[in-house]
């Protein structure tokens, strides 16, 4: 149902594509009988390789996400309860600096609340949600495209686990660098496919250094810390590529920062220290 988002539920949107009672979305935590009927509807699966220092098949573990239609109610669930605020407060920021057609990148969409809200504001931009592919994106694209006119997919397999991206004004990208084996692929990228003053908004969870370890992306930090450079402090984002920091959100929900393309003439190829950090 085309209506604003901020007037509905979080249940209702996943309780409409997935053909379900919202009552059932509503409580599927806590209800058993609730439970029932979806695992009816979506049998459970083993969920036996989710981290990538375990990542022995890479199929495998894709092939989990491509299973997974929990993530479209505990996506919204979660975005609904801890970030929508921060969202609003964003987007109100960007309003002032993004023209109304924009390239927009949102990459480890999830459920997309992000690009959902913003495209009812810029309904003309052209919006790129880069995830999995799993229901969770395919789910996004529906839910997007009530109000944006331009809505592309970019779906991560195991034939191609860092997408090429296309030519962007902003990209958003929040809860995602953690999860990935390389992330400084994917902040090269971003580099690559920014504009000139083009600007992204990315976040690091966890912590570095001993308690990195702890972490279930302990492969993920060790890389980051060698590539990605004073991350908490100034965040030089990757070795020869330069951003400027323009302003922080999400500060009570690992913090958020905002940061502008730098014109770099550096000439810097990642792929030849990934394979020397690899061979380490």
């Amino acid at each position: 149902m085309k209506k604003s988002i901020l007037k509905k539920k979080w249940y209702e949107e996943p309780a409409e594509y997935l053909e379900l009672d919202p009552a059932i979305i509503k409580n599927l935590q806590r209800d058993p009988n609730a439970q029932k009927t979806w695992h009816q509807k979506f049998p459970p699966y083993k969920d036996t390789v989710n981290s990538p220092q375990r990542l022995i098949d890479r199929k495998a573990w894709i092939d989990q996400w491509r299973k997974n239609y929990g993530m479209i109610v505990s996506g919204d669930r979660i975005a609904f309860q801890r970030s929508m605020f921060s969202y609003k407060s964003l987007i109100k920021w960007l309003l002032h600096r993004l023209n109304q057609t924009a390239t927009i990148i949102d990459y480890g969409c999830g459920t997309s609340v992000f690009c959902r809200l913003l495209s009812e504001y810029c309904p003309d931009a052209q919006y790129v949600l880069v995830d999995i592919d799993s229901p969770a994106l395919r789910y996004s694209y529906e839910r997007c495209r009530l109000f944006a006119k331009k809505l592309s997919t970019i779906a991560i397999d195991e034939s191609n686990m860092y997408p090429s991206l296309v030519e962007a004004d902003f990209i958003f990208c929040r809860n995602v660098m953690e999860h990935l084996w390389h992330p400084e692929i994917v902040i090269n990228n971003f580099y690559k496919s920014l504009k000139e003053d083009g600007m992204i908004a990315v976040n690091f969870a966890g912590k570095r250094g001993e308690t990195a370890f702890k972490n279930d992306t302990q492969r993920s930090y060790c890389l980051r810390d060698r590539n990605i450079i004073t991350m908490y402090e100034k965040f030089t984002l990757v070795k020869g590529r330069r951003y400027r920091f323009i302003k922080g959100h999400f500060k009570r929900d690992g913090e958020l920062k905002v940061w502008k393309k730098k014109c770099d003439r550096t000439e810097y190829i990642i792929e030849d220290e990934i394979e020397t950090l690899n061979n380490t």
